[in-house]
């Protein structure tokens, strides 16, 4: 800068001077009376902490009381209260007398003293009422000893039932001194924050003076600057408006990415159209994403366009590894629903002198291009996929198929139910999200075992969506939209079924000279019904009501009658098939015995939940337990594993169901390891599982021995749906194995309702 160019702006500089010393003096300032706040603040954080973790405390005390009186695992009630214990009297005692204290989260937070006369008179209140629940709550937090018997005849240990008199006691003595703690943490935390108002006071006025001066300041440097700004500014003007024309007439929306990936601020006016939004300046391409694409694609996306800033990868070797050339995205529609496109995102690079500046998007919409090309694609397929249909119906004897087409249309109600229910927090959504994949898998098992080979693969691309969100860390409202979609999907088909049952039934009574339109059940299109909860709309479709599809299976069972080449022997003969189809598919030798599961055997009430259970046990002994024929010929067995279904009254005027395999066992070694693996537990847990504990794990949703899913394995769903149908039906699970030798299941289920029974 030249001498004329340093007198120019003398002036300027001197008041920016004046002003950045000005600054760094109330910087100072401030910065000493925000350390006090946040002191201040920390205290009447953890202060309001400390009443919320008392409130934890009893909690967890009476959850541990509850799960001993129902003979649940206590381990986790039990590590609950230990850390809510120890991070109280750890801050109880920073606020004493100083130092570091233990969070709630299991952070270390420094304290300073609370040096206030009454504030110290509420913490020793506080502390005599801690000492004396204190002394109560430490036997129970010392337990370390093994409560349930593992003999049916006895409910505890001696060391259970004496943990579960002190766990009595605590609770005694806790509800008697729960409240005065309580009482003195909130009348500390009024009186610290009293003492933070009183230096907020103080802070504001000092700002307030600091403010006064620095406007003066600012005014100074405006006008000093404005009549040079405003010639520039008109200069800018005019290029600002030649390039706002040219944005308004492209059709593609254009923008730039820097480096982080921030949209620059300049972008086509198609944008707005294609992305349904005003402004995209200063915002992130990621967040532009998000709410639009999975996010396995986003993250694939983001990865893709940190390689174009990467100088030595050629730009052109690349591009057709890009995630975004024809994606599908969503958008919400304003009415409670979605509308569904598909973009195409081009990207190039932008230099200046050899140096990479940003990177040009360009984003087409290309969703007519794609629905026609879909269109054309569907039509070729339609035939081929009705062909398909018709022969594996008339393979499946119809009163099967009747059973079948009820149970799937109760399915689908209840998947509709699920993705109503309101859901707010992860938990919530983790259940709606395991509601659904039991539903799902239920009708894959069914349609597999009546070689429904249409219905099983449309189910089991469900619970590929389904298995992609559960990988997700977390879920939201919008996560479950594509669901809807693939849920209409499956909607559609399982109507093909029940139009072709609808033309059976048909062509039967047109051999007969019998008008059709007499017997014909009306058929039902599909109608959007659903909301999901929340902000998140999606669509699906109604069913045919159970009475049309009976009246349908009717006519074709009377129509077709049996054949030899029908799935044929009600519930055992579909388990027989499926064990054929798994066992050839996998190169196994199976023989399955099967006894007491006709219809007339099984209470009404029962049926559906002992076919779905049976379905689930044979995959995962045939997938899971039988060894191919050359292991079992090296252990000493013989080729053909043995697989054994019983359902037999018990005594009580129940029933208990035995399913039992010679195969090679449980491992509780690999079953713990997976576990872990999966994120299901973790190794200090599972260092600390028994074997029986360990076999356990199996009936966890998500938990699988399988490290790549097939259309039988790998998604950790049958086994819980097992678990959760004895769980709605009151009956009790059991497992017993034997490693390299056997495995068996036994489900008692109580007796049936007489009036449930008889409808």
């Amino acid at each position: 800068m030249g001498g004329r160019e340093a007198g120019q702006y003398k002036g300027i500089i001197g008041a920016i001077g004046l002003f950045m010393v000005f600054v760094a003096g109330v910087f100072g300032l401030n910065f000493y009376m925000a350390e006090r706040l946040t002191t201040d603040g920390g205290g009447v954080t953890l202060a309001g902490e400390q009443s919320m973790l008392a409130e934890r405390l009893m909690k967890n005390l009476m959850m541990l009381e509850g799960r001993l009186v129902a003979g649940d695992p206590v381990e986790d009630a039990q590590l609950a209260l230990r850390r809510a214990a120890g991070s109280f009297d750890s801050i109880l005692s920073a606020m004493q007398g100083g130092g570091n204290a233990t969070g709630p989260a299991g952070n270390s937070v420094f304290l300073k003293p609370i040096s206030t006369f009454t504030g110290q008179g509420l913490l020793q209140d506080a502390s005599r009422s801690w000492e004396i629940f204190k002394e109560a709550l430490d036997p129970v937090l010392a337990f370390d000893g093994v409560v349930y018997a593992e003999r049916s005849s006895e409910f505890y240990t001696p060391a259970g039932a004496e943990f579960t008199g002190l766990v009595e006691s605590a609770v005694k003595v806790g509800s008697a001194q729960i409240e005065p703690i309580i009482t003195a943490m909130r009348r500390l935390v009024r009186h610290l924050e009293a003492e933070a108002a009183n230096r907020v006071a103080q802070l504001r006025l000092i700002q307030g003076g600091a403010v006064a001066v620095a406007l003066a300041l600012f005014v100074f440097i405006a006008v000093y600057f404005g009549r040079k700004i405003s010639r520039e500014e008109r200069a800018a003007s005019q290029a600002r408006q030649e390039t706002d024309n040219i944005l308004k007439t492209v059709s593609e929306g254009l923008f730039l990415l820097d480096k982080n990936m921030n949209i620059g601020s300049t972008h086509s006016q198609a944008m707005e159209r294609i992305f349904r939004k005003k402004s995209f300046a200063d915002s992130k391409f990621e967040r532009m994403l998000r709410d639009i694409v999975p996010e396995k694609t986003l993250k694939t996306a983001l990865d893709f366009v940190g390689l174009l800033w990467t100088d030595r990868v050629n730009a052109r070797l690349v591009k057709n590894l890009n995630p975004l050339s024809e994606v599908e995205v969503h958008f919400d529609d304003g009415s409670g629903g979605f509308e569904t496109q598909y973009l195409q995102f081009d990207f190039n690079r932008v230099k200046q002198d050899g140096k990479l500046l940003h990177i040009l998007v360009t984003v087409t919409d290309v969703t007519q291009r794609v629905l026609l090309a879909r269109e054309l694609e569907e039509s070729q397929t339609q035939s081929k996929e009705q062909l398909d249909l018709l022969l594996s119906i008339l393979h499946v004897e119809p009163s099967q198929l009747l059973a079948f087409l009820e149970d799937t249309d109760t399915s689908m109600k209840m998947v509709n139910t699920i993705l109503k229910e309101p859901a707010r927090d992860e938990a919530a959504f983790r259940s709606k999200l395991d509601g659904i994949f039991r539903q799902i898998h239920s009708m894959k098992g069914e349609a597999a075992a009546l070689g429904l080979g249409t219905v099983e693969h449309n189910a089991h691309e469900f619970e590929e969506l389904l298995n992609d969100m559960r990988g997700r860390d977390r879920l939201n409202g919008n996560d479950f939209l594509p669901l809807a979609v693939r849920l209409d999907h499956l909607f559609n088909h399982l109507d093909q079924v029940r139009d072709l049952v609808s033309r059976l039934a048909e062509l039967r009574m047109a051999i007969q000279n019998t008008p059709v339109e007499a017997a014909r059940p009306p058929h039902v299109a599909a109608v959007p019904d659903f909301r999901p909860a929340g902000d998140n709309p999606g669509q699906t479709a109604n069913l045919g009501t159970a009475g049309e599809v009976a009246e349908a299976g009717r006519s074709v069972s009377m129509s077709l009658g049996t054949s030899q080449s029908m799935v044929s022997g009600g519930l055992v003969g579909a388990l027989e098939n499926l064990v054929e189809r798994i066992a050839g598919e996998t190169g196994k030798k199976v023989q399955l015995q099967c006894k007491g599961l006709g219809d007339s055997e099984i209470p009404s009430v029962y049926r559906k939940a002992v076919k779905e259970m049976a379905v689930q046990f044979v995959r995962n002994a045939v997938i899971h337990g039988i060894e191919e024929p050359a292991a079992r010929q090296s252990s000493g067995k013989p080729d053909a594993g043995r697989l054994c279904i019983a359902f037999n009254p018990d005594p009580n005027g129940g029933h208990e169901m035995v399913i039992e395999d010679d195969g090679a066992g449980l491992d509780a070694t690999e079953i713990r390891s997976k576990a872990v693996a999966r994120g299901l537990i973790g190794q200090e847990e599972a260092d600390a599982m028994d074997n029986g504990r360990a076999f356990s794990l199996i009936f966890r949703a998500g938990f699988s021995t399988v490290d790549e899913a097939n259309k039988d394995a790998g998604r950790g769903v049958g086994l819980d749906l097992v678990r959760h149908r004895v769980r709605e039906l009151g009956g009790r699970l059991r497992l017993s194995s034997a490693k390299g030798r056997r495995t068996e299941f036994r489900v008692t289920l109580p007796a049936a309702d007489s009036q449930a029974d008889v409808a």
